[in-house]
């Protein structure tokens, strides 16, 4: 078998549609993901890699695998992979998670997005420590890791400046 062929089986194994892996990827349609997963197109090795880390598996895997004993993805972990693109979060959305995200799975997303204004929410919701180790248990990003690693940075230094502006204020008012 061929790379491309025993990394599909992983990928049905596992309940995934091409549309799924789009921005896991990183391409811009579900015909990029077939065209790369049909052999007409190479992937770019950090395309690849990026494949296996979403997957859990060795780059090597795709090359040895052996169908035998598929392991699906968790249920929750494939619908939120399903749902619509992450969109601004902002006033609308409903923090609430009528949806039943695990906080793990919304922070991913949040993550995903790169929208400061999100992040900073995210932050709030589930505290700026959550955030971190969320952050820090990710494999693939859309852009730079450097990127959110900055953003959180602001946020975390934002936090502290906020409680020492607040300290100072309540010992003045002694």
């Amino acid at each position: 078998m061929k790379w491309n062929e025993n990394a599909k089986v992983i990928i049905e194994n596992r309940g995934l549609t091409y549309a799924d892996l789009v921005s896991i990827i990183g391409v811009k349609t579900s015909n990029d993901v077939a065209q790369i997963l049909s052999g007409r197109r190479n992937p770019t090795p950090q395309q690849l890699k990026n494949l296996a880390d979403f997957l859990g598996v060795k780059i090597d895997d795709f090359f040895t695998f052996s169908a035998a004993e598929p392991t699906p993805l968790p249920e929750e972990l494939v619908r939120a992979i399903r749902e619509q693109p992450v969109k601004p979060l902002g006033h609308r959305y409903d923090w609430s998670n009528p949806g039943g995200l695990r906080p793990e799975v919304m922070i991913y997303k949040v993550l995903r997005a790169e929208r400061f204004e999100d992040i900073l929410e995210v932050c709030y919701q589930y505290g700026i420590d959550k955030v971190y180790e969320v952050f820090h248990s990710m494999t693939h990003f859309p852009s730079s890791r450097s990127s959110i690693e900055r953003t959180l940075g602001n946020i975390q230094y934002g936090i502290e400046m906020a409680k020492a502006e607040a300290k100072a204020d309540s010992e003045s008012n002694l």
